[in-house]
């Protein structure tokens, strides 16, 4: 498990010693606001802990860097670095400034800003290597680095040609760190830092090649007393379960018991029988209840587009601003440090691949028994129910279910690969996913499905049990939902990401604790993204999102329109199509910008695109397109996504995923193979 902690510390000893090391910003001032607000209830010493926050972001705005030097008519550019795919290295993306051979570039920080730590490093991104000759001299990247005019870092990087064969070379290339990337190096307002680049001593002619300096950020540290939780001030669990669809949940009324340990938390909680996501994946679904904003708001899209912005507010952040002890325990690896998402968390652990709850369950029952005497806010990413389905041998022998003979170790995974091709190839019309699919194998997909459900199951009851036996039940607000669904044929594909149908799109969401009503269930329609402004309400703050809901609030209005968005449609015969959609009372529209009829050329212009209308109340499950019928429907439904459109579209900067995520999204089917050129 790879492990990122944030700077934390549990009592005055341990933050008066840090208060000496390098890059640490607390001082006497620190250290007398932690004496003076470290108390809890009835004068308890609950110590404090620095809070790490973003200060700067030096790749927010391009025109604050200023050319120096270059030898070429191109200048520095914005992007993402990636070293190597090893994940056992620091080597991961980051957002960087490229920059070409023999380009020296400066920033100044502002004047008045007091200290902080800046964190950036120095890298060669992996198509370097990968674009010379095999058998060929390696390439020298010298790497310069000046505060002021002091040497800050000076180094010569070797690049060998990377062999063919495994893109993962015995040797990966790695981050290297101004200052080291433990202590990292203290900068104050009114001093100027310049970067330097260039290729020594080869004479050929290279090409275009990518490396430069990364993460680029400064960060201060503020002392922040912890406090202790009631039933007026509660802790906050939010459990997110991957790729769980409403109606697989025996709580949503699936004739399978599959959900028993949902079950007991919506008995004493409230339960939205009719909750949807703002998108069908992962990165722009999962930021979405994280920050309480849509995905055209958050800026977190798309492959190109996947890092959360350090200006965005968020419910962890704020939390962790009000003295919650703050941890994130993710299963999927798309949630990770390098794309931000652990931006507010104390603690955040992730994982290298898609990892069964079990293995991390103990870890995060450890934590909560550790921090049971503060108030605290733990955020759980369960992936059970996401490929490759692997359930606990107990809930597969509960459920049944016999895996074909032959079936591979990722055979869903390729049978969903096999789908989307066909579709592609044949078109929707003319397209059954009988004639590509056995009856074993299907019959084997849903079973494992519903026992994957149970299995997460099994870690939420863990979790509850765990809560009880501290005697947290009573002043523990718990929240779960889903991120998207998953499709098993209902439109002849399976997986995700590629439609905005309700199997993927309407999730569990259920909110259980002191203060939520006991037991009951509301039919008012709901997008879950507003859990980051229902909680943070509960958590005694406030959001700042304009549309933002109190979900627990009593006689809560549905939603009249819900918008939802994916880059990674299917539409006819094209992948990675832009779909927006609509759901307004009984109507649902589909509309792709850039849709065109089946077997379109590409050069043909797509006009308006393509739209797909559906009377929800006739064709709940969306298998008809009434546009036709209906067309003044469809187009003032089309009216109302362009406005919305419009509003919510994005101004925080936003940078796309580097080679190792790329690799990791065209595994899971997120991406297609080569579509962007790796």
């Amino acid at each position: 498990m790879y492990v990122k902690r944030r700077g934390s510390s549990s009592n005055l000893a341990e933050l008066e010693k840090k208060v000496v090391g390098p890059g640490r910003l607390l001082g006497w001032q620190g250290v007398l606001a932690l004496m003076a607000g470290s108390l809890g209830c009835g004068g308890e010493d609950l110590g404090s802990f620095e809070r790490v926050v973003v200060q700067r972001d030096l790749l927010e705005d391009l025109s604050d860097w200023r050319v120096t030097e270059t030898h070429g008519e191109l200048g520095p550019q914005f992007g993402v670095l990636t070293p190597s795919y090893s994940a056992n290295h620091d080597a991961g993306d980051l957002p960087s400034i490229l920059l070409p051979t023999g380009t020296r570039v400066a920033y100044t920080f502002p004047q008045g800003e007091g200290p902080a730590v800046l964190r950036a490093a120095a890298g060669v991104d992996l198509s370097v290597p990968r674009s010379l000759p095999a058998g060929g001299q390696p390439l020298r990247v010298h790497f310069e680095a000046h505060l002021d005019g002091e040497v800050v870092l000076d180094l010569t990087v070797p690049v060998l040609p990377t062999p063919p064969g495994p893109r993962t070379a015995k040797d990966p290339q790695v981050w290297h760190w101004l200052g080291g990337k433990q202590d990292g190096l203290l900068v104050s307002g009114g001093q100027t830092l310049t970067l330097f680049a260039e290729v020594r001593g080869s004479r050929r002619k290279l090409p275009d090649l990518k490396f430069g300096f990364g993460g680029l950020v400064t960060e201060s540290s503020l002392v922040t007393p912890r406090r202790e939780a009631t039933e007026e001030e509660p802790n906050i669990i939010l459990v997110v379960v991957d790729t769980e669809r409403a109606d697989r949940v025996s709580t949503g009324g699936y004739s399978r018991v599959t959900t028993p340990n949902l079950d007991r938390l919506a008995r004493r909680g409230l339960t939205f029988e009719d909750a949807w996501v703002t998108a069908p994946w992962t990165w722009p679904a999962t930021a979405s209840i994280l920050t309480g904003l849509e995905p055209l708001a958050h800026g977190v899209t798309s492959h190109e587009s996947c890092y959360l912005s350090h200006e965005l507010p968020s419910l962890p952040k704020l939390l962790a601003e009000r003295g919650f002890s703050t941890a994130g325990f993710s299963c999927n690896p798309l949630i990770v440090a390098d794309k931000n998402f652990d931006a507010g968390f104390e603690r955040f652990e992730t994982t290298a691949d898609f990892t069964p709850g079990a293995e991390v369950m103990p870890e995060v029952l450890s934590w909560l028994r550790e921090n049971a005497g503060r108030r605290f806010f733990l955020y759980l990413h369960l992936v059970d129910p996401h490929d490759p389905h692997r359930p606990s041998p107990e809930q597969q022998a509960r459920l049944g279910g016999q895996k074909p003979e032959g079936f591979p170790e990722h055979g869903y995974r390729k049978l969903g690969g096999r789908l989307r091709k066909k579709v592609v190839e044949v078109g929707p019309n003319g397209y059954d996913y009988h004639d590509f699919v056995t009856p074993t194998e299907e019959a084997w997909v849903q079973a494992a499905y519903d026992a994957c459900v149970a299995t997460a199951d099994e870690c939420v009851g863990q979790l509850l049990d765990e809560v009880r036996e501290l005697g947290l039940t009573d002043k523990t607000v718990i929240a779960y939902t889903s991120d998207h669904g998953e499709e098993l044929f209902d439109h002849g594909l399976t997986n995700h990401a590629h439609s905005l149908h309700p199997e993927l799109m309407r999730t569990p969401l259920v909110i259980s604790g002191p203060g939520i009503p006991r037991g009951e269930r509301r039919t008012q329609r709901v997008s879950n993204r507003h859990l980051a402004t229902t909680l943070a309400l509960l958590g005694g703050g406030q959001l700042p999102v304009e549309d933002g809901l109190n979900l627990v609030e009593p006689g809560l209005e549905p939603e009249g329109e819900l918008f939802f968005h994916t880059t990674k449609g299917i539409w006819n015969d094209w992948a990675m199509v832009e779909i927006f959609g609509v759901l307004e009372d009984d109507w649902a529209l589909h509309w792709a910008p850039k849709g065109v009829p089946f077997r379109t050329l590409p050069e043909v212009d797509p006009g308006e695109g393509q739209w797909r209308l559906y009377d929800r109340r006739n064709d709940p499950t969306e298998l008809l397109d009434v546009s036709a019928r209906y067309p003044e429907v469809a187009e003032r439904l089309r009216a109302r996504i362009l406005k919305w459109r419009e509003a919510r579209t994005q101004s925080t900067f936003s940078f796309g995923a580097g080679a190792a995520t790329r690799s990791l999204l065209e595994g899971v089917g997120y991406i297609e193979l080569g579509e962007d050129g790796e």
